[in-house]
């Protein structure tokens, strides 16, 4: 009786120590979470073509060549989300659109390009745009045109447009600057100094 009950100790303790053992490695299997499109904008990853037309009602809108970029995601509230992707094409520019999209809608509902940079060319104009937010709905763009004459200082054109994303997602362009809403001035930077000052 001694001898069964020292074997069966024996037996599940051999057993325990096998299983606790440090030196037995124990193989997880690996957790993969595919990432939402708003996940890879905001996480600012490089989109090919077809995983951005996947979310465009109108697959056309760009260039075969694109190449896109995620840049920043807005959920301001419930009625929409807006999307700021980088798209560049060639070598001497790129552009940033505004998506918007409503709630669980897989294709956005307006599209609208917001900002532009071009390479600078010292000989030759060029021009460049961006956008700011005012609020939940509310946002300008605002275009700044170079323009430079040999010999002469460069001067500037600057045109301001305000718009306003409406309740079906949508994109509508305002008249003027909304009411109580501060648009801030145009600050030429250093580089139009320098070109003042050769």
């Amino acid at each position: 009786m001694n001898t069964k009950l020292f074997s069966a100790i024996y037996l599940v303790t051999i057993l325990f120590c096998s299983c606790n053992s440090p030196d037995k490695k124990i193989k997880h299997k690996p957790v993969t979470q595919k990432l939402t499109f708003f996940d890879s904008v905001t996480a600012r990853a490089d989109l090919s073509p077809t995983q951005v037309k996947l979310h465009l009602a109108d697959t056309n809108y760009f260039p075969k060549e694109s190449n896109f970029e995620g840049d920043t995601v807005f959920h301001p509230g419930t009625n929409y989300h807006l999307v700021l992707l980088n798209c560049s094409s060639n070598k001497t520019s790129k552009k940033k659109y505004l998506l918007v999209f409503k709630p669980d809608a897989s294709k956005c509902s307006s599209i609208l390009l917001v900002g532009t940079i071009d390479l600078k060319d010292q000989s030759s104009d060029f021009s460049q745009s961006s956008m700011q937010m005012f609020n939940d709905y509310q946002f300008f763009t605002r275009n700044v045109k170079y323009l430079r004459d040999a010999g002469q200082n460069t001067t500037l054109a600057v045109i301001d447009k305000f718009y306003q994303v409406n309740k079906n997602g949508g994109i509508d362009q305002l008249k003027g600057k909304p009411d109580g809403l501060d648009v801030p001035p145009y600050d030429p930077g250093p580089d139009l100094v320098d070109d003042e000052a050769r």
